[in-house]
């Protein structure tokens, strides 16, 4: 990029929408991962599955696939119950 490129194509619109559509290896080896959970799920005859932790950017391209994503704000003392999201489908 030439140095007058930069200084018109750079706005904050071009580095949100740039942003959101690189998908890096993190997070492609996240949804992989809840993509087989989905599979797994599926093959048990559940309609639904959850997951610890989801990025931005997996919980959009599950969104854009038809499922419904829902975290779970889990309030408790004991350390073994934590948040979670729900996968639906």
């Amino acid at each position: 990029m030439e140095p007058n490129e930069i200084l018109t194509e750079v706005t904050a619109n071009w580095a949100r929408t740039t942003a959101s559509e690189i998908m890096s290896e993190k997070s492609k080896t996240e949804l992989i991962k809840c993509l087989q959970l989905i599979k797994e799920a599926v093959n048990r005859n559940e309609m639904s599955t959850s997951v610890s932790s989801i990025d931005n950017l997996v919980k959009q391209e599950l969104t854009k696939r038809g499922f419904k994503v829902q975290f779970y704000n889990v309030s408790s003392i004991d350390p073994r119950e934590q948040s979670y999201y729900t996968i639906n489908w």
